[in-house]
């Protein structure tokens, strides 16, 4: 099989914070060699911003575009997209480089990332990823993604205790 990994490296827009830090430690750690060994055909790539100190808000939009072409790119090459990310976030680029009129997610989180600017108790962007791949919030910046379609069918799953307003919405 030819597996493509794209390594999104960034958390909140800063890049190898936190979370940012597992896609280089997955690929250093060997997971492309290792996947070669089982007799897969690999390639490994990186989304980077193209300047440092992007806000998070515009770091966020900016990734999620770039992954979406590398998605779409890695499909139209009959290869499988493997996206390595440290932000719930790149699930939007994902999506939209999956090119389907129709997507479904299965989210399975310690969160429920469907806070909304006007649900969140953070202000962290990351935690309204799916609301964002819903259409229930930043909508014209999810706009700016290439091939992004707002998802109607989902299933959630989180293991952390959801905030009052939170609870009150609907998956």
């Amino acid at each position: 099989m030819d597996i493509r990994l794209i390594a999104v490296p960034y958390d909140s827009g800063i890049r190898g914070w936190r979370m940012g830090a597992g896609p280089d430690r997955l690929l250093d750690a060997g997971l492309e060699e290792q996947l070669r060994a089982a007799g897969h055909t690999v390639s490994a790539e990186r989304v980077e911003l193209a300047a440092e100190a992007v806000p998070e808000i515009r770091a966020t939009f900016d990734l999620a575009a770039r992954l979406s072409e590398r998605v779409s790119a890695a499909r139209a090459a009959g290869a499988l997209p493997i996206v390595l990310a440290g932000n719930c976030a790149s699930a939007l680029g994902t999506l939209a480089g999956l090119a389907d009129d129709e997507p479904g997610i299965v989210w399975l989180d310690a969160h429920g990332d469907f806070n909304t600017p006007e649900t969140t108790r953070s202000g962290m962007l990351d935690g309204m990823a799916l609301a964002i791949a819903t259409g229930r919030c930043w909508t014209e910046m999810a706009g700016t993604i290439p091939g992004f379609v707002r998802c109607r069918t989902i299933a959630c799953a989180w293991w952390a205790r959801a905030t009052p307003i939170r609870a009150k919405t609907r998956c």
